[in-house]
């Protein structure tokens, strides 16, 4: 391992171990509240994504810890939910949903664009870590399809025009919608490869 490395895994760890410090007492909290401590896992998991922007390896061991659990227990807990990142992903998380009623009302149309204006395509985030795109299935708004979840925020009754508006907001600085946390820059895809990694 290079100089650099150890020591950007150093400041890593040294950053964990603050954020684990600050949250514990939440933690404890949240672990007295159910009679079975495995309870607070789904909690505890996504109060670190919402500081981390993706739950960490850093993340997993600290679960297993504090509840008593096994690392395996941990993660196939977070690996099967898809709302739970295993990898950095952008500030701004684009979902469209893909399903029937969307697609009848122009989602083929929203994906494109949502593709042909940040240069992505599905499970991949733009260059400068801002915007990750996703294709999802129903967002269960049916009725204002096409719809979208922007960090989990619904637009409904999307249009191309929509679609600009957005990315420009974005872009700017000007969007309603609060951006994630983002302590790593995120790579070109989240997929993770063979073996979780």
């Amino acid at each position: 391992m290079s100089e650099t490395s150890l020591v950007a895994a150093q400041e890593r760890t040294t950053t964990f171990a603050a954020l684990r410090k600050r949250l514990d007492p939440e933690f404890d909290t949240l672990i007295a509240q159910y009679e079975d401590s495995r309870s607070a896992l789904l909690p505890i998991i996504t109060r670190f994504q919402e500081e981390e922007g993706y739950v960490s390896s850093e993340a997993i061991d600290a679960c297993a810890e504090l509840l008593q659990l096994s690392r395996s227990v941990v993660e196939s807990t977070v690996s099967f939910y898809t709302l739970l990142f295993r990898k950095p992903v952008g500030r701004y998380m684009l979902q469209v949903c893909r399903n029937l009623s969307c697609s009848i009302n122009g989602a083929d149309e929203i994906m494109e664009r949502v593709r042909e204006r940040l240069g992505i395509s599905h499970l991949e985030t733009t260059e400068d870590g801002l915007f990750s795109y996703e294709e999802v299935e129903c967002l269960a708004a049916c009725d204002r399809a096409p719809c979208m979840q922007v960090n989990l925020e619904f637009l409904f009754d999307l249009t191309p025009e929509r679609i600009d508006t957005l990315v420009e907001q974005i872009r700017a600085g000007t969007c309603t919608v609060p951006a994630r946390a983002q302590t790593q820059v995120p790579e070109r895809t989240w997929r993770l490869a063979p073996g979780g990694h």
